[in-house]
Order: structure tokens, then C-alpha cells, then sequence
């Protein structure tokens, strides 16, 4: 049996939990490009906010490789702590009034840890050179009995396809390895306690866990297809509940070697959960809801909540354990969203160009682009099809095409990709649609969102700090600092005036194109492109 640690509250956590109830969570969020922190009140109040970019960034290589070096997020975790700290006047050992660290980031990594230390660079969650080992898996398992045992398995993309392609190509270091862990704030979470673990919504993102009541991993499968494979090498998962217990804490000799201050000594670090989780949480609250909303980060979902237990489900579809029991979350994710306009925007306008340089060429081309399309899967896709091999596209080029046709086909082609997940969703045509993440900060994207869909999208403010509150909320809840557990109404974002109207013209506009757009993959992958590769 796969061991479980219950969130049990332990001898010293009296004082702990009693700490956080008066004071302050210090949230993480350790994203693909850059890791984002916080200072979160009780009352969801932001005291200090910190963005630092990882000092290298992923590595892009052949075959769909991409990797990132696990320490570049502990450093950058270090020091948005020391700034956090520093920015709100906390550094004192003598006034303490931080109760807790919290955690959320990127799922779906293969990361390998040896005393103490990352093995080599993690394989990210858009890594999709494991083609080999996927068709490898679903040889020796069956699709039948990968759909109906597998929760979430997406071939090459899949850790344990990842998992695999190590053990069949760096078999050294892999046995040197003690555990494997999933997530980006795992490893961070590690660093910080010394602890191994993994939470049950990042779990069920790897194609490792086994469908069931009880949350374990699929052991059994995962000896049939690679009796190499070492399963005592997976991390511990964490029981999940509406209220969880910390990882651990954080002791002097640990605040020492990593540099932190010295009034940390002490706090209590939550693991938490996967960015979809935390942002979940942080953008419809934590109770079952029927609320939808969209993620544009440099990945990208459309998710909701369900009650019940996780099932087989159509391609494209991910089912995710919620941290709360009996919850689901039914995401539609797209492997890169935000990323194909901060591709295009150093390609097409220069590396020095910013955000602002890239809206405002977009907005010079009309609706359409003139016709140009654009496919948005640089690193192959996830959702609406499962496909390692698809990459992306600029389609309907002229001598009149400039740069402004192409930024805007960018933004519109994630726009239009967004769409066809709607539809893997079965996303409801009513109501406001609220859009979080650091695409929901441009007007024109957001714009361009709403016509696609044909909904009011709303950003909301502070789009790209939900998630700090999502996995803060664990810890105060934890703590009582609330009445009935519950966290009040403002904790949680808040809508900003009015939300964006679909415009009936380039809705119809936008429909037109996407006749054309959803044709367009399944004609290109009868051409031998991604034999080029």
C-alpha cells in the first residue's frame, strides 16, 4: 500500500495554529516563467506582492524537449521571501507576524531528488519527447485498460511516460535517485522541510494514479509496462479534506542554510496543491460551485467544479481531485496559451519589446487579422486532442501581411483554441465568464476572449494572484482564523466594473474562423509535418 500522510495535527501545533490565526500567510506560486509571492490577510487583503523571474527559464530542446532546473525555483522562492518579509517591515525576529507559508505551482513535472538536492533539470509539464515510451505503455496495458484504470494518463506528456523515457535514457541517474516528485512547489516544499510529498490534485494530473475511492498509485500497471521502474521512488500522498495540517516546519538550522529570516523560525510551510486547484479555489471559492472560469497564464484551462468521483473521460477532458473530499474539477487545458504571445512578441517585435509594444501592434490589424490563422500549439497539445507531435502554425500569409496581422492572429488563435475547449467542457453559453491569469490584464486579449466565446469575460482584479489566496486559504482555514471555518466573501478576488461584451459582429466574424481553425490540425496531421521534426 502506498503510503498516505493524514493532515493530523502534531504535539507543537498548538502554538503554530494559534500564530497563523492572527497573522499573515506568505503564498508562493512557482510558475513556468517566473515565481509569484505574496503577503495574504485573513480577509484576502494583499500586504506585498513579488514577481521574480527565474534566473535561467526553461530550455527548450529537440523532440519536444523542455526542461527547467528545479534550484532556479528555490531561489527565487528565497528571495520573494526575504523581499516579501522586507517589504512589509516583518524582519524583525522580534515581531513575528508571518503564521505561515503556503504553496501552489505547475503540475505535471518529473523531477529527481537525491539527498536533498535535484539530479538534474526537472521535465516540465509541456515535455513531450516521451513518444516512444507512451506508445511503449500503451502497448503493454491496452487503451481500454489505460482509459479505464489510468486517471488522466495523456501519452507523452504523462509523467509516467516521462518517468520512463529517464529510465530507458539516463538509467544511472535515475537509480540514484530516493524519490520523484510531481510539482513544481513539491520541490520547493521539500527544500523548505525536508519532506517528500505529493497532493492528490497534482497526482491525478500524471497518469500515474489509479481510478478509485481511495486515491493511490497505480502500482500494478505501473510494474506491468516497466518492471524497471522503481515505485518506492514515488512520493507519499497527501490525504485530502477541506482542512489539511502543515508539511512541517520551518527550523533554525533550515532558515540558516537557505538565508531566510530569522522570524520564519518556526512557521508552519503548507505543501498545498496544483495551480488548478489553487487558482480554482482563489477564483470561485472553496465550496462546490457550478461557476466556470478561464486561466490565461503562459499555459491555459477552462474549469469548473462537479461533485463526485472521478471517471473516464473523452479526450482532451481532465478530471482533477479538489482538495475538498467529494469535489472534482473538470479542467479543458491548453499545453501553451499565454506563451505563444510572449513567443511572438520577442520573434516578431524583439526581445526588448514589452507586453504593452505587443498589444498595441495587435490592435492596429482588424478583427480577423485579414485572414491570417494562427495554430497555437508550440509545444504540442493536450486539449481539445492529445497530440506531442503538433506544433504551431501561421496559415493564409500575403505579400500584405505584416506584424500586426501576425500578433493579432496570435492572440486570436489562442482565443479560438480556448473555443474548442469551451466545447470539450460542455461549457454553458450564459452568464459572465471571469478570466484570471496575466492575460486577463489586456484589454484587448480580454476583448478578443469575449468575442470568441461569445460570453462576457470578466477580469478580475488581481487576475494573476488568485492562486496566492487559493493555497493561502488552506492555512488560515487550518488555523480557525475564520468563523465555522468559512472564509468570508471578500477573501476571495474581486470583480473589477463592468465586465467585457462579446460584440455580435465579431462573434459571427470569429465563427467563421473557427469552422476553418478546427479543420485545420487534423489536415495538417495527414501531411507528414511531424516527421520534420
Amino acid at each position: 500500500m502506498p503510503q498516505v500522510l493524514a493532515f493530523a495535527a502534531r504535539a507543537h501545533s498548538t502554538i503554530a495554529r494559534s500564530r497563523v490565526t492572527a497573522e499573515n500567510v506568505i503564498s508562493l506560486d512557482v510558475g513556468t516563467t517566473a515565481l509569484k509571492a505574496a503577503a495574504v490577510t485573513p480577509t484576502g487583503k494583499l500586504l506585498a506582492r513579488v514577481n521574480i523571474e527565474y534566473k535561467h527559464g526553461a530550455r527548450v530542446g529537440p523532440a519536444g524537449a523542455v526542461e527547467q532546473h528545479p534550484d532556479d525555483w528555490l531561489q527565487a522562492a528565497c528571495e520573494a521571501i526575504n523581499a516579501v518579509v522586507t517589504a512589509t517591515g516583518n524582519d524583525s525576529a522580534r515581531n513575528p507576524r508571518f503564521g505561515a507559508i503556503a504553496l501552489t505551482g505547475q503540475m505535471q513535472n518529473l523531477i529527481l531528488v537525491h539527498k536533498g538536492r535535484a539530479l538534474r533539470p526537472a521535465l516540465l509539464y509541456s515535455d513531450v519527447r516521451a513518444q516512444e515510451e507512451a506508445e511503449s505503455i500503451e502497448q503493454s496495458l491496452g487503451q481500454k485498460n489505460i482509459k479505464g484504470s489510468l486517471m488522466n494518463y495523456k501519452g507523452a506528456g504523462s509523467c509516467f511516460a516521462k518517468w520512463l523515457w529517464l529510465y530507458n535514457n539516463e538509467p544511472a541517474i535515475l537509480s540514484v535517485a530516493d524519490r520523484i516528485l510531481l510539482g513544481a512547489h513539491s520541490y520547493v516544499a521539500y527544500r523548505l522541510t525536508g519532506r517528500y510529498a505529493a497532493d492528490l490534485t497534482t497526482s491525478s494530473t500524471t497518469g500515474l494514479l489509479r481510478f478509485g475511492k481511495s486515491p493511490e498509485w497505480a502500482t500494478a500497471e505501473i510494474e506491468r509496462a516497466c518492471p524497471g521502474l522503481d515505485v518506492k521512488q514515488l512520493p507519499p500522498l497527501l490525504a485530502s479534506d477541506k482542512l489539511s495540517a502543515p508539511l512541517d516546519y520551518l527550523t533554525t538550522r533550515g532558515v540558516e542554510e537557505l538565508g531566510l529570516p530569522a522570524c520564519l523560525i518556526g512557521v508552519p510551510v503548507f505543501h498545498g496543491m496544483g495551480d488548478v486547484a489553487s487558482t480554482t479555489i482563489g477564483t470561485i471559492g472553496v465550496e462546490e460551485s457550478s461557476a466556470e472560469y478561464i486561466y490565461l497564464g503562459t499555459s491555459g484551462w477552462i474549469a469548473a467544479c462537479r461533485q463526485g468521483m472521478p471517471t473516464p473521460g473523452p479526450e482532451g477532458l481532465f478530471e482533477l481531485l479538489h482538495p475538498s473530499r467529494g469535489l472534482l474539477l473538470r479542467a479543458a487545458s491548453m499545453t501553451t496559451a499565454g506563451g505563444n504571445a510572449e513567443w511572438a512578441r520577442r520573434t516578431i517585435l524583439g526581445i526588448d519589446s514589452t507586453h504593452s509594444d505587443f498589444d498595441a501592434a495587435a490592435a492596429y490589424a482588424p478583427v480577423g487579422s485579414r485572414g491570417v490563422l494562427f495554430l497555437p500549439h508550440l509545444q504540442g497539445e493536450r486539449s481539445p486532442f492529445t497530440d506531442p507531435s503538433a506544433r504551431a502554425s501561421f496559415l493564409n500569409i500575403s505579400s500584405d501581411t505584416g506584424q500586426a496581422e501576425l500578433c493579432r492572429a496570435v492572440l486570436e488563435g489562442v482565443a479560438l483554441g480556448y473555443r474548442a475547449l469551451a466545447e470539450t467542457l460542455g461549457l454553458s453559453q450564459d452568464g459572465v465568464l471571469p478570466m484570471v491569469g496575466g492575460g486577463a490584464r489586456s484589454h484587448l486579449w480580454t476583448q478578443i476572449m469575449a468575442d470568441a466565446l461569445g460570453r462576457p469575460v470578466l477580469p478580475l482584479e488581481d487576475a494573476d494572484a488568485v492562486a496566492a489566496r487559493g493555497c493561502a486559504a488552506e492555512a488560515f482555514a487550518w488555523a480557525g482564523s475564520w468563523p465555522g471555518r468559512r472564509p468570508p466573501r471578500e477573501f476571495f478576488s474581486r470583480d473589477t466594473a463592468t465586465a467585457v461584451q462579446p460584440r455580435a459582429w465579431a462573434t459571427d466574424a470569429y465563427s467563421q474562423h473557427f469552422e476553418v481553425f478546427r479543420r485545420i490540425h487534423p489536415a495538417l496531421s495527414d501531411t507528414g509535418l511531424s516527421s520534420l521534426l
